[in-house]
């Protein structure tokens, strides 16, 4: 008898991500106190987001802020890559219009959107997929799979590079990730951010383990750039 084989889609993942990211935070929240400020000797094991004094976290969420509201026009870029399908959003963005193009198996769409007319305007800022990447990202540069490797210039601005390698990371942090992508999964790739914490650029490798134990790779090339 065969066996039929059910895909978990995409989108349910990354939903799912963002929900055990904020569990996961609320968990290791909470008021402090004298035995919790005790737990930071090197025995204890957490898997409490990384802290960091000399620069904020990286993160995506600036994506939707600066394209709603552009400080100064810029080119958008996203590249993704499932299996063999390949799908490309590019857009140049102002602060008043959006103009772009959405590229994939089923052609190319134009996209046109003017401040001034909020249903044009709303309508281009949702083909890009910004939100729904946000939540496993986050958990990647909150759970120690991010490693600054350096300060460079990328793109018109000055950033810090970032290297990302779930496989590195410590026992109760994996655990965490391995919720959201299967024990065989994992993410790597590099990652630039400017001293926002926003995410100019970054090149990410994803692998999300299946019911069957298969795995589902995913490509992501993105990127912002000055004009």
């Amino acid at each position: 008898m065969s066996r039929k084989i059910v895909r978990v889609p995409r989108l349910l993942v990354l939903v799912a991500t963002g929900v055990l990211f904020l569990l996961a935070s609320a968990c290791s929240s909470g008021p402090a106190s004298k035995s919790q400020e005790s737990s930071t000797s090197p025995t204890h094991a957490s898997a409490s987001p990384a802290k960091s004094s000399t620069a904020p976290h990286p993160t995506l969420v600036c994506y939707a802020e600066r394209t709603r509201n552009a400080p100064a026009p810029f080119h958008l870029s996203w590249k993704l890559d499932e299996g063999n399908q390949h799908s490309d959003w590019e857009a140049d963005i102002t602060a008043n219009t959006i103009d772009g193009t959405r590229t994939s198996s089923s052609g190319t769409r134009k996209f046109h959107g003017v401040r001034s007319d909020a249903s044009s305007w709303q309508a281009a800022f949702a083909m890009f997929p910004l939100s729904s990447e946000s939540g496993l990202f986050n958990m990647l540069s909150n759970y120690h799979a991010m490693t600054p490797e350096g300060h460079e210039s990328v793109n018109g601005y000055e950033t810090t590079k970032y290297s990302i390698d779930t496989t590195r990371v410590g026992p109760m942090d994996a655990q965490v990730i391995h919720m959201a992508v299967g024990a065989k999964g994992y993410a790597k790739g590099t990652a630039w951010a400017d001293e926002t914490g926003c995410v100019v650029k970054f090149i990410l490798n994803q692998a999300y383990q299946q019911p069957d134990g298969s795995l589902d790779i995913e490509h992501r090339d993105v990127s912002m750039t000055k004009h």
